[in-house]
């Protein structure tokens, strides 16, 4: 069991992932998500999938830095990344695709070369499949981000060549400006000189966690500053221009405060051992699309009560008999995303 509450948040942040987007799917409205009404910005799940790359910024520099050499670091987040994705991808596929009405026998050899492809880049499944008349129809409209935290694992290893991790302000200084691209998001124009908005901002909240790390000895910790980091933050969330840069700082405070000096037993035991996290992410949006399907819920917490458990025990099984097998052993960092 680790010493730290990591574990405890990967499950939570899933957990939020579904939360989420309960409401959405059900009728493409995001005015019953939860977040959305408190605050009118950001969803549980874009909190949810930040602090996935928060964490995944602070433990996978971790684990670059502590890594053998570069190979044997990108060994360990290949073992960790696709085989629990690969597995959900084609169950998806070939599996769900049929099942809710998806004819697979009409799939062409560049039908096929195509599904392949995307799962070896770790893209999400065709569109062409899906759930059809449903307000959000692929058959796993999550897994796109597993593809930018694998990009991220990749730029670790050109950061650490290029010696940014050993210079503490470069790494800030980048970081700043990572942050501030990232928010260039409402410029009509920023796709067309800056290129895809969530890899900047994936790759700034990822550099933000990963300054934590390297500043984890100059950083004082303690629960009278970690209330008022959470007033300022909970002002900083009404704000939609700077509400998601203050959760990679000021939520980044308070993620790593209640991970790591936050000391509980229980919230160590919960995920600790068994890390049912990633699979939870990956199979919540085909499950809960399932349930929409079949069923016509309407209810967004009735979807989330039905969901729930079905999801922790498929994540429970993937990790059992997929995952575990891969990172047994092998002193491979968690995955922070278990993959929104």
């Amino acid at each position: 069991m680790h010493r730290n509450n990591f574990g405890f948040l990967r499950l939570l942040f899933a957990t939020l992932v579904i939360v989420s987007h309960s409401a959405e799917l059900i009728d493409g409205n995001r005015s019953r998500e939860p977040l959305t009404n408190l605050f009118g910005v950001l969803t549980f799940g874009e909190l949810a999938v930040d602090g996935f790359f928060l964490i995944s910024g602070y433990l996978v520099v971790q684990s670059f830095e502590r890594s053998d050499s570069t190979l044997n670091y990108l060994m360990k987040r290949i073992r960790r990344i696709y085989p629990g994705f690969l597995v959900a991808y084609f169950v998806c596929v070939f599996v769900i695709a049929p099942w809710v009405g998806n004819d697979l026998a009409t799939m062409s050899f560049g039908d096929l070369a195509s599904v392949i492809r995307k799962a070896l880049f770790l893209r999400e499944p065709p569109k062409v499949y899906g759930f059809a008349g449903l307000p959000y129809p692929p058959l796993n409209g999550a897994m796109w981000t597993i593809h930018e935290e694998f990009r991220c694992y990749l730029l670790v290893i050109l950061f650490g060549l290029i010696g940014i991790y050993r210079n503490k302000w470069v790494l800030a200084l980048m970081t700043t400006a990572l942050l501030a691209l990232m928010e260039m998001k409402f410029d009509p124009g920023f796709s067309e000189v800056i290129g895809d908005p969530y890899s900047v901002r994936f790759l700034g909240i990822f550099c933000v966690g990963s300054l934590f790390y390297q500043l984890q000895n100059s950083i004082p910790y303690n629960t009278a500053i970690a209330a008022a980091v959470t007033v300022a933050l909970a002002f900083c969330l009404y704000n939609s221009i700077i509400a998601e840069s203050a959760f990679a700082v000021l939520g980044g405070y308070l993620l790593f405060w209640f991970a790591l000096h936050l000391k509980s037993t229980v919230l160590q035991t919960i995920n600790g051992k068994d890390d049912i996290s990633y699979g939870v992410y990956l199979y919540a949006w085909p499950v809960q699309n399932a349930i929409i399907f079949f069923f016509g819920i309407k209810s967004p917490g009735t979807l989330t009560l039905l969901t729930l458990p079905l999801v922790y025990i498929i994540g429970y099984a993937s990790w059992r008999f997929i995952e575990r097998r891969f990172v047994r052993n092998k002193m491979t960092a968690p995955l922070a995303t278990p993959k929104p």
